[in-house]
């Protein structure tokens, strides 16, 4: 890794890193109460004393990303699919171009003794 990478990284980190760390010392003691209601007389309460407010964003970023790469790695998948279908395309034309290059012209076919022509 060279110096350059290395100092993006810092620079990246820091970026994100500072103010990640900040929001959750602010609010490492701030509890949110999660209840799953399907109906009023059916509800669940995650936690029995709530959670705290970071770890829910992080749980909610996470999941937000878990949703956006699963169709994303089935784009690139069939992307891979279709580019590993051209390149043996492309393969298979240059072997071809290959072979017609290195073989022999072929000489053009000498009238036999017995034509249709001669027949006439």
């Amino acid at each position: 890794m060279n110096k350059i990478r290395l100092i993006k990284w810092l620079v990246v980190g820091t970026l994100f890193g500072v103010p990640g760390g900040l929001f959750y010392l602010q609010n490492s003691d701030t509890y949110v109460d999660v209840v799953f209601k399907l109906s009023p007389e059916l509800a669940w309460h995650l936690g029995p004393s709530g959670i705290a407010l970071p770890l829910l964003l992080m749980i909610t970023f996470l999941i937000g990303m878990l949703v956006c790469a699963i169709p994303a790695a089935f784009l690139v998948a069939r992307s891979g699919r279709r580019l590993r279908g051209l390149t043996r395309q492309v393969d298979s034309l240059q072997d071809e171009i290959d072979f017609a290059r290195t073989s022999k012209p072929k000489s053009p076919a000498t009238a036999a003794a017995g034509d249709f022509d001669d027949l006439i």
